[in-house]
């Protein structure tokens, strides 16, 4: 289970120690593979990784957001934390919206101080274009990362 302080408090250095207080308790076997998954292989990389590929595919987060409803440029970057656990900043989102606000893929509708987006129909055919596109995409890329199937993956592991 997800222990949120686990990321704050914990370093390579304390591994050690946290694996000597629970030493001979049945918990150590899954706190040590916990502790060594998060460490070694990196859950900040992980955290990183994703952050990467929000950021690279924001455009058309944007876009496919901004397909479903009206929205303001807080609300999109809301909804892209609730479904990514990425926490963009307004000088990652706002100025990603300005530019497709530019480029005449969404159009802004002001309310008073506030601002409400909705794409054009030039930014619904590029949204579709997009999605295509990055369909396509995927399947290559999940394609192409399985090279080894979990069979021959635990084999490997348990050779090495």
């Amino acid at each position: 289970m997800y222990s949120p302080w686990i990321d704050r408090v914990l370093t390579p250095f304390s591994h050690d120690f946290l694996l000597f207080i629970f030493k001979g308790s049945k918990t150590r076997i899954n706190f040590k593979r916990e502790l060594h998954t998060r460490i070694w292989f990196g859950l900040e990389n992980a955290r990183e990784f994703r952050s990467r590929g929000v950021k690279s595919l924001l455009d058309l987060l944007c876009l496919s957001a901004l397909g479903e409803r009206e929205m303001t440029a807080y609300e999109v970057m809301a909804l892209i934390y609730k479904k990514f656990d990425v926490l963009l900043s307004p000088g990652t989102i706002y100025p990603r919206i300005a530019y497709l606000e530019k480029v005449g893929l969404i159009r802004a509708i002001s309310l008073g101080r506030k601002k409400t987006y909705t794409l054009t129909d030039k930014g619904k055919d590029s949204l579709q274009f997009w999605l295509k596109e990055f369909d396509e995409i995927l399947f290559g890329l999940r394609s192409f990362l399985r090279v080894f199937t979990k069979k021959e993956l635990s084999a490997n592991l348990v050779g090495a």
